[in-house]
């Protein structure tokens, strides 16, 4: 049973998130004042009935604090650190565990599961991995960070950060995937060498795919308000 102050904070945050996630989704940009009106009503709520006690509060922002850092890393989107934030910010307390908490431990299971995928991808299409040649960077991240797709087909899909970009008698190759990177301009990067006979239509890249985490986060959100409290409470009570 979700207690009554979880449902009245909840609404607010769910209808955020649906919006957040459709941007996300169609533009993978979600602008600021989206998250406003909901952490205003939240923060307020939670104010007036006393609920930001400070340990609780504190071990509540702890998670959306670390992912915060990430994204002044360029790590991770902005967006995500927000909607974080968000959450810490309505559900200040708990009996075993942070809603917060559990919401980032369910939303980064589809992006490990991906990265199994990709190894068990890049294993099969070693052969193409073996002939990547980095005149700048390492191959062996693209081992776990992407999959390989032709130039053609990278130049028809939308929203794929390149791992490999063309470079003199190679490709410079990135360790990570930059959050703010303007996608049509690494196209034209790629279409650039292609017409100069660098590289072809034919030739094999590696990419990542610009996950829609905001997608993640509101599935791992609702999964962690339906998981009980009490729930939690007896699974460490037997473990100990």
């Amino acid at each position: 049973m979700i207690p009554s102050h979880d449902i009245v904070v909840a609404v607010p945050v769910i209808a955020t998130l649906v919006y957040a996630t459709y941007r996300d989704l169609k533009y993978r940009d979600i602008p600021e004042l989206t998250w406003v009106p909901a952490a205003l009503f939240v923060i307020a709520y939670n104010l007036y009935f006393g609920r930001y006690e400070p340990i609780h509060t504190l071990f509540s922002f702890l998670p959306a604090i670390a992912i915060l850092v990430m994204a002044f890393l360029d790590l991770i989107g902005g967006a995500d650190a927000l909607a974080m934030l968000l959450i810490a910010a309505a559900h200040p307390d708990f009996l075993i565990l942070p809603i917060s908490l559990l919401t980032v431990a369910f939303s980064v299971i589809p992006p490990l599961a991906l990265i199994l995928y990709y190894v068990a991808l890049n294993i099969v299409h070693r052969d193409e991995l073996n002939r990547i040649n980095c005149v700048e960077g390492s191959k062996k991240p693209l081992l776990f960070m992407g999959k390989p797709i032709k130039v053609r087909d990278y130049l028809s899909s939308s929203f794929l950060f390149l791992l490999t970009v063309p470079a003199k008698k190679g490709f410079r190759c990135v360790v990570s995937a930059d959050v703010d990177v303007d996608f049509e301009q690494e196209k034209k990067l790629v279409m650039d060498a292609v017409k100069k006979g660098a590289i072809s239509e034919d030739t094999v890249i590696w990419v990542s795919p610009a996950l829609p985490h905001i997608a993640f986060i509101f599935v791992g959100y609702i999964i962690s308000l339906l998981i009980p409290q009490e729930f939690l409470l007896t699974l460490f009570v037997k473990n100990t």
